[in-house]
Protein backbone atom coordinates (compact mmCIF):
# COMPACT_ATOMS: atom_id res chain seq x y z
CA UNK A 1 0.00 0.00 0.00
CA UNK A 2 3.01 2.15 0.66
CA UNK A 3 4.68 1.65 -2.46
CA UNK A 4 1.26 2.51 -4.12
CA UNK A 5 0.79 5.99 -2.30
CA UNK A 6 4.56 6.37 -3.43
CA UNK A 7 4.07 5.61 -7.18
CA UNK A 8 1.37 8.06 -6.64
CA UNK A 9 2.68 10.71 -5.54
CA UNK A 10 5.75 10.40 -8.17
CA UNK A 11 3.22 10.43 -10.61
CA UNK A 12 1.36 13.58 -9.46
CA UNK A 13 4.79 15.62 -9.14
CA UNK A 14 5.36 14.37 -12.97
CA UNK A 15 2.33 15.33 -13.91
CA UNK A 16 2.20 19.46 -12.41
CA UNK A 17 5.82 19.34 -13.83
CA UNK A 18 5.04 18.81 -17.59
CA UNK A 19 1.76 21.11 -16.62
CA UNK A 20 4.04 24.04 -15.13
CA UNK A 21 6.62 23.37 -18.29
CA UNK A 22 4.49 23.31 -20.81
CA UNK A 23 2.31 26.67 -19.62
CA UNK A 24 5.87 28.45 -19.40
CA UNK A 25 6.79 27.48 -23.21
CA UNK A 26 3.56 28.36 -24.52
CA UNK A 27 3.11 31.68 -22.65
CA UNK A 28 7.02 32.55 -24.23
CA UNK A 29 6.26 31.36 -27.30
CA UNK A 30 3.06 33.19 -28.12
CA UNK A 31 3.48 37.02 -28.04
CA UNK A 32 0.11 39.39 -28.15
CA UNK A 33 -0.60 40.50 -31.62
CA UNK A 34 1.15 43.20 -32.80
CA UNK A 35 4.50 42.07 -30.92
CA UNK A 36 5.20 39.14 -33.29
CA UNK A 37 8.01 40.80 -35.55
CA UNK A 38 11.26 42.55 -34.56
CA UNK A 39 13.62 44.08 -37.28
CA UNK A 40 17.66 43.53 -36.05
CA UNK A 41 17.79 47.17 -36.20
CA UNK A 42 14.97 49.93 -35.47
CA UNK A 43 17.57 52.48 -36.08
CA UNK A 44 19.86 52.75 -39.11
CA UNK A 45 22.31 55.41 -39.51
CA UNK A 46 23.69 56.02 -43.26
CA UNK A 47 25.51 58.99 -42.78
CA UNK A 48 26.48 61.23 -45.43
CA UNK A 49 25.08 59.66 -48.94
CA UNK A 50 25.89 61.32 -51.99
CA UNK A 51 23.27 63.26 -53.83
CA UNK A 52 21.63 61.07 -56.83
CA UNK A 53 23.69 58.55 -56.28
CA UNK A 54 21.63 55.01 -55.13
CA UNK A 55 22.51 52.91 -52.49
CA UNK A 56 21.14 49.16 -50.94
CA UNK A 57 20.15 49.24 -47.75
CA UNK A 58 19.19 45.58 -45.93
CA UNK A 59 17.64 44.81 -42.39
CA UNK A 60 16.42 41.65 -41.37
CA UNK A 61 13.19 40.95 -39.92
CA UNK A 62 11.97 37.98 -37.69
CA UNK A 63 9.02 36.57 -36.93
CA UNK A 64 9.08 36.24 -32.68
CA UNK A 65 6.03 34.30 -32.59
CA UNK A 66 4.50 30.79 -32.52
CA UNK A 67 1.86 31.15 -35.18
CA UNK A 68 2.91 32.62 -39.52
CA UNK A 69 2.54 36.30 -39.85
CA UNK A 70 1.68 37.61 -43.70
CA UNK A 71 3.50 40.74 -43.95
CA UNK A 72 1.01 42.93 -46.69
CA UNK A 73 3.93 44.28 -48.13
CA UNK A 74 6.88 47.16 -48.46
CA UNK A 75 5.75 50.67 -49.26
CA UNK A 76 7.98 52.97 -51.38
CA UNK A 77 8.62 56.24 -48.91
CA UNK A 78 9.80 59.76 -50.11
CA UNK A 79 11.16 62.30 -47.57
CA UNK A 80 12.82 65.40 -47.85
CA UNK A 81 15.68 64.86 -49.40
CA UNK A 82 15.30 60.81 -50.24
CA UNK A 83 12.72 58.08 -51.59
CA UNK A 84 13.24 54.23 -50.66
CA UNK A 85 12.48 51.68 -52.98
CA UNK A 86 11.81 47.73 -51.52
CA UNK A 87 12.37 45.22 -53.13
CA UNK A 88 10.17 42.56 -52.92
CA UNK A 89 7.43 44.72 -52.75
CA UNK A 90 4.59 41.75 -53.05
CA UNK A 91 2.98 40.63 -49.94
CA UNK A 92 4.41 37.26 -48.31
CA UNK A 93 3.69 34.97 -45.25
CA UNK A 94 6.76 34.93 -42.23
CA UNK A 95 7.02 31.48 -40.50
CA UNK A 96 7.12 30.94 -36.56
CA UNK A 97 10.56 31.68 -35.94
CA UNK A 98 11.85 32.77 -39.19
CA UNK A 99 13.99 35.47 -40.82
CA UNK A 100 13.87 37.41 -43.75
CA UNK A 101 16.31 40.09 -45.09
CA UNK A 102 14.45 43.32 -46.44
CA UNK A 103 16.21 45.30 -49.36
CA UNK A 104 15.55 48.91 -49.51
CA UNK A 105 17.39 51.47 -52.49
CA UNK A 106 17.67 54.33 -50.54
CA UNK A 107 17.64 57.10 -53.71
CA UNK A 108 18.91 60.68 -52.41
CA UNK A 109 18.23 63.63 -54.64
CA UNK A 110 18.27 66.75 -52.94
CA UNK A 111 20.98 68.22 -50.21
CA UNK A 112 20.39 68.30 -46.40
CA UNK A 113 19.76 66.10 -43.58
CA UNK A 114 16.42 63.56 -43.42
CA UNK A 115 14.97 61.11 -40.80
CA UNK A 116 12.06 58.58 -42.40
CA UNK A 117 9.84 56.56 -40.42
CA UNK A 118 8.67 52.95 -42.67
CA UNK A 119 6.24 51.35 -41.25
CA UNK A 120 6.07 47.80 -42.64
CA UNK A 121 2.47 46.64 -41.97
CA UNK A 122 1.74 43.17 -41.40
CA UNK A 123 -1.68 41.15 -40.39
CA UNK A 124 -1.11 39.36 -36.39
CA UNK A 125 -4.87 39.92 -35.03
CA UNK A 126 -5.80 42.33 -37.44
CA UNK A 127 -3.10 44.89 -39.36
CA UNK A 128 -0.35 45.58 -37.24
CA UNK A 129 3.01 47.48 -38.41
CA UNK A 130 6.40 47.54 -36.95
CA UNK A 131 8.32 50.51 -37.48
CA UNK A 132 11.92 51.15 -39.38
CA UNK A 133 13.69 54.60 -39.04
CA UNK A 134 16.35 55.86 -41.24
CA UNK A 135 18.18 59.23 -40.80
CA UNK A 136 21.35 60.48 -42.18
CA UNK A 137 22.14 63.65 -45.05
CA UNK A 138 22.80 64.23 -48.59
CA UNK A 139 25.60 65.74 -49.60
CA UNK A 140 26.91 66.99 -53.06
CA UNK A 141 28.66 64.61 -55.37
CA UNK A 142 31.55 63.57 -55.19
CA UNK A 143 33.20 59.91 -55.46
CA UNK A 144 32.70 56.89 -53.42
CA UNK A 145 33.11 53.24 -53.80
CA UNK A 146 30.31 51.56 -52.43
CA UNK A 147 27.95 53.48 -54.02
CA UNK A 148 26.49 53.07 -57.65
CA UNK A 149 24.98 55.49 -60.08
CA UNK A 150 21.32 56.20 -59.86
CA UNK A 151 19.65 53.81 -62.27
CA UNK A 152 16.20 55.44 -61.38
Amino acid sequence: MRSASIGFAILAVAFFGVAAYLTVAQARQDLPPGEALALDQEEYDLGELTCEVHKLISFRLTNRSSRPVRVVGLPKLCGNTICFYPEPKEPFVLAPGDHVALNYEAAPFGEGPFRVELTIPYEDGGLQGVQWTVYGTCVASKESPDEKPSSR
